[in-house]
């Protein structure tokens, strides 16, 4: 965490001073940026600690103040473009071109990149490093196996998948498609760190840096990390709707608290649940993916919920079923993170329910979230 900090602080210095005009100050963070980064990839930090630490790639693709999203490199994309005219179609890296080139817009547009695709890339890279001659064609080829690699980390573990699979995997992060996408990302990474620490100098060169190397890969590397910034499903935890100091602080949601969470320490346990977000700079999407916990923030809804799952133990008649309508259901996880606290109570009680979104976007996340905790047949998403 203080490794990877201190190369996120060095960056965003650098970035400032450079667009303030500070040119020395500039140079000097540059390099400082550059000699950590360097320390990082010789370490043993996997990557999977690197980009979750600190969004990195946000900072590697973006100039100081700017929010991060997926950028699109016209200029590197260009430079891509130009090797068409050195490979003829018979040569695998035509096709890795044509790879690269596909795969930026929709890095670009958020979109998830196809599975087909990818094998055929790395089937490809393969062909061409064992081809090759040139040191800057077995590069570039190396390069494109690592992206091909990362994307489908990216597909794997930032896109819709059923819930069946992650009931499988048992919903642990070394197992199921969370573990697949890790041990991709890191098979990328080991091939990165050898093809660019190779000929790395000890003493920081202006012309030659790792840093600089790695922003410019010749594929669209920093963007898939950047893509993995933006969880698009994160497992939050649905107790906190009610186990949550404004509810617990208050009135009648103390009352509740103290019987239904954990301050007594054996009541409600941790209940988990998938939600679907945005995959890119989004507020709600990102508070989710920060805090781990539904977003939903209005107090009275919570304390109603906390009212009810205290009813539920106590007076509610266990064949009937709670009726939630919401209207501005966002990414429904308010009434989502109901159900499922109803469900996971000591005397579990059923939630049905209509909820209304008029945005598509979020609607289909709600409706996949819906799949993804195997309420399909309780919650309807219109």
């Amino acid at each position: 965490e203080c490794i990877v900090g201190a190369l996120s602080a060095a960056i965003t210095v650098a970035q400032e001073a450079a667009a303030s005009g500070q040119e020395q100050l500039a140079k000097l963070s540059f390099a400082k940026a550059d000699w950590v980064l360097r320390a990082v990839m010789r370490s043993s930090i996997s990557l999977e600690e690197v980009i979750g630490s600190w969004p990195l790639a946000s900072l590697f693709l973006l100039p100081a103040g700017k929010h991060p999203r997926l950028g699109f490199d016209e200029v590197a994309f260009k430079r891509w473009e130009s090797k068409l005219v050195e490979w003829r179609a018979d040569d695998p890296g035509y096709h890795l071109i044509h790879f690269v080139a596909e795969t930026v817009p929709d890095l670009h547009n958020s979109k998830r990149i196809p599975l087909d695709r990818v094998f055929r890339a790395v089937l490809l890279a393969g062909q061409k490093i064992a081809k090759e001659t040139s040191e800057e064609g077995k590069f570039f080829a190396k390069m494109a196996a690592v992206a091909a690699m990362w994307s489908a980390a990216y597909s794997l573990r930032g896109w819709y998948v059923p819930a069946w699979v992650w009931q499988e995997g048992g919903r642990q992060p070394e197992s199921g498609p969370a573990g697949e996408a890790a041990a991709l990302l890191q098979a990328g990474y080991d091939l990165l760190r050898v093809a660019i620490l190779k000929n790395d100098p000890d003493e920081y060169d202006e012309e030659s840096t790792t840093l600089r190397a790695f922003i410019n890969l010749p594929s669209p590397l920093v963007q898939i990390l950047q893509g993995m910034e933006f969880a698009a499903v994160v497992e939050v935890d649905a107790s906190l709707l009610i186990c949550f100091p404004p509810v617990l602080t208050t009135g009648v949601g103390r009352v509740f608290g103290e019987k239904l969470c954990s301050l007594d320490g054996k009541s409600l346990r941790a209940v988990p649940m998938s939600l679907h977000v945005f995959p890119y700079w989004d507020s709600v999407s990102n508070s989710a993916r920060v805090d781990r916990q539904p977003v939903c923030t209005v107090k009275e809804f919570r304390t109603l919920a906390a009212g009810i799952a205290e009813l539920a133990e106590d007076a509610w008649e266990p064949k009937r079923p709670l009726t939630i309508w919401e209207i501005g259901a966002n990414l429904a996880d308010c009434t989502l993170a109901t159900a499922a606290v109803m469900r996971a109570l000591p005397s579990p009680r059923r939630v049905v329910g209509v909820l209304f979104e008029p945005l598509a976007e979020a609607a289909a996340a709600a409706k996949r979230s819906v799949m993804a905790n195997g309420l399909e047949h309780q919650l309807q998403v219109w």
